[in-house]
């Protein structure tokens, strides 16, 4: 066996370790959330308790970010697995992080026109991705929590630090609502096809600059 093989196969094994490690922190950041905010509530000096829901819906808020942005990570990663390593579609094999650089370099060069014509012909396949849509949910749900919960406080004890609290919690709602409209789990599930079209443009790039 060749020294380009193994080295395909090392790359293989490193990707598909941190397609794992990307999922384990998808699934395990909302329940150390939902951990932390149980955790709070018992530990919290009741005085305190009127800041919690901001904090949990600021922490969802960037949980959430997080979570789109490993998604698009590991879709991108499929994707050159799929392409790359597994087909050997276009080319010659280069690694990972050369190609990367021209994947970056490629999206650069008349984006809005590649905004169009990527999805064109994409065979989207409906069952990627499905993992996305609980997580999803979840976070819904705990900002739906987290928006009651400082409505309920503020009711209950009506003041002006409480009244900013609760503002701040509408506000944080309102940019997730924007984010899980951009980031829904339709979006989730054609991106490995999206992305496989963009590495096959990207590679036929890469020969024309005959880097592959």
């Amino acid at each position: 066996m060749s020294t380009t093989n193994l080295s395909i196969q090392d790359e293989y094994k490193t990707l598909r370790e941190e397609l794992l490690q990307a999922k384990k922190y998808i699934f395990e950041r909302p329940l150390v959330i939902v951990a932390l905010g149980i955790t709070s509530i018992k530990l919290i000096p009741e005085s305190y308790l009127t800041f919690l829901p901001l904090a949990l819906s600021g922490v969802l808020l960037f949980n959430f970010w997080f979570t789109a942005n490993r998604i698009m990570s590991a879709a991108r990663i499929v994707a050159y697995i799929q392409l790359e390593l597994e087909q050997q579609l276009v080319g010659r094999w280069v690694g990972w992080e050369t190609c990367l650089r021209f994947y970056r370099k490629w999206l650069k060069l008349d984006p809005d026109k590649k905004v169009k014509s990527i999805p064109l012909g994409m065979d989207e396949c409906k069952d990627a991705m499905m993992f996305y849509e609980p997580i999803y949910t979840l976070h819904i749900a705990l900002m739906i929590s987290a928006l009651v919960s400082a409505f309920f406080v503020t009711i209950y004890n009506l003041n002006l630090i409480n009244i900013l609290c609760t503002l701040g919690v509408v506000l944080v709602s309102w940019k997730f609502k924007k984010s899980t409209t951009e980031y829904s789990p339709n979006w989730a599930m054609g991106l490995i096809e999206r992305n496989r079209i963009i590495w096959y443009y990207v590679f036929k790039y890469m020969v024309q600059e005959n880097a592959k």
